[in-house]
């Protein structure tokens, strides 16, 4: 109960309630007048007969039987004033996640950049309580959008970018020439986390690309590796109409070495925007992470008081109606 101390409150009305009864009736008593009472004779032998008694017994079971109905009545609105709680015994959920959606905006990408990004927008639609941020990556990464959990200017910048289609950031990215290095892109992502050592936020990775790299100095399974050696999770988005197997099973690979899944989008089957696949893996597979201790939750219960409370305010009415009190 929240205000235990208020169940006290019950006694002490009802020892209010008799003091007041008992100085009542001494005072009644004490001021009778036996001069102006009628006087009754052989009240005795009528109060030996075998209906008088029944009558008395009825009449003190009912007294009883209100009195008990009055104290019921006040210790349960007692109760109720003093707030119940029912406990639920639970794991506790933490939602503090950081996510990082990672593109790729090389040329080969540029006819599905406004799909990938509809789709990130539909990945976001789904999630709550994380922060989110958007890296991009060509030449060299860039975070162009900062984790934030403010999802209201997350899809205003979204629709920025996609009307844009990310030239502005293109240009930039493309210095000293170098293109599509995905393995340095990823490793950029990563390093995109504000606090890459905490234990406290888990850390994923939604990464689009083609998985066709013109530079190996760093591979996509060295970043991946890189990736998880800071617990970070890699969720893979393999984006091509017709990928080559061993791009496919490369992709595989590297993503499986963090703990995540893949997902292939196409135009055939992708582009419709839901990603529910993503999400559903993303919630799956980070719950351990997520529940934390068991612990109980509270929650008020005034539901069985409420019903007692009324049951015994209603029984207690029709005993003194029966009485004619």
């Amino acid at each position: 109960m929240r205000y235990f101390w208020m169940l006290f409150l019950t006694p002490l009305a009802i020892g209010i309630i008799a003091t007041v009864f008992i100085y009542i009736q001494k005072t009644r008593k004490k001021s009778r007048d036996i001069s102006k009472m009628a006087v009754i004779a052989h009240t005795k032998v009528i109060k030996e007969l075998p209906a008088y008694k029944a009558a008395e017994r009825h009449y003190h079971i009912l007294l009883a039987l209100a009195i008990v109905c009055l104290i019921t009545a006040l210790f349960s609105t007692t109760v109720l004033a003093s707030r119940p709680l029912k406990g639920e015994l639970g794991k506790s959920r933490n939602k503090s996640r950081d996510i990082i959606l990672c593109m790729d905006v090389s040329g080969s990408l540029e006819s599905y950049q406004k799909a990938i990004l509809g789709y990130y927008k539909s990945i976001i639609k789904q999630l709550e309580g994380e922060r989110i941020g958007i890296t991009v990556f060509d030449g060299r990464p860039a975070n162009i959008i900062p984790l934030s959990d403010d999802y209201d200017t997350l899809y205003d910048m979204i629709d920025d970018l996609e009307n844009s289609n990310l030239k502005d950031y293109i240009a930039t990215l493309n210095a000293g020439g170098l293109t599509s290095q995905i393995g340095t892109g990823l490793i950029g992502c990563v390093n995109s986390f504000d606090n890459l050592t905490s234990d406290n936020r888990p850390q994923s990775i939604i990464l689009s690309t083609d998985n066709i790299s013109t530079n190996t100095d760093v591979n996509l399974l060295q970043a991946a590796n890189y990736a998880k050696s800071y617990g970070v999770r890699v969720y893979g988005i393999l984006v091509n109409e017709e990928s080559h197997e061993s791009a496919v099973a490369s992709f595989h690979s590297s993503i499986a070495a963090t703990g995540g899944i893949y997902d292939e989008l196409k135009r055939s089957n992708g582009l419709d925007g839901e990603a529910k696949r993503i999400v559903e893996a993303i919630n799956t597979q980070e719950k351990e992470i997520h529940e934390g201790a068991s612990e109980y939750t509270y929650s008020d219960s005034p539901e069985i008081w409420m019903f007692i409370a009324a049951a015994s305010a209603i029984a207690f009415l029709i005993v003194v109606w029966r009485l004619r009190l």
